[in-house]
């Protein structure tokens, strides 16, 4: 949560760096060269074979959620799926 205040506080403040701070907070696709989601998170993959999107989450292997068969996916991208809504009374 922390991360979060930094964020606020640099955006309040205006300036270069207030639009930099905001721009970090948009969901961007990040190349699987540069990091992986951590294991058994669910997130959004770009499946680069099939030039489609698919939620998915990594055990070692790259796993289609939905799916009984063990296709393989051939991610190049992924990012985390955004946070579910509030629940409502």
């Amino acid at each position: 949560m922390g991360h979060m205040k930094d964020y606020d506080r640099r955006i309040r403040q205006g300036g270069d760096d207030a639009i930099t701070a905001a721009c970090e907070l948009l969901p961007r696709w990040i190349p699987v060269e540069e990091r992986l989601p951590d294991d058994g998170v669910r997130v959004m993959a770009w499946d680069r074979r099939e030039q489609s999107w698919r939620i998915a989450y990594i055990d070692s292997i790259w796993h289609m959620v939905g799916f009984d068969d063990d296709t393989p996916i051939c991610v190049s991208h992924w990012m985390p799926l955004p946070e579910p809504p509030e629940a409502t009374p």
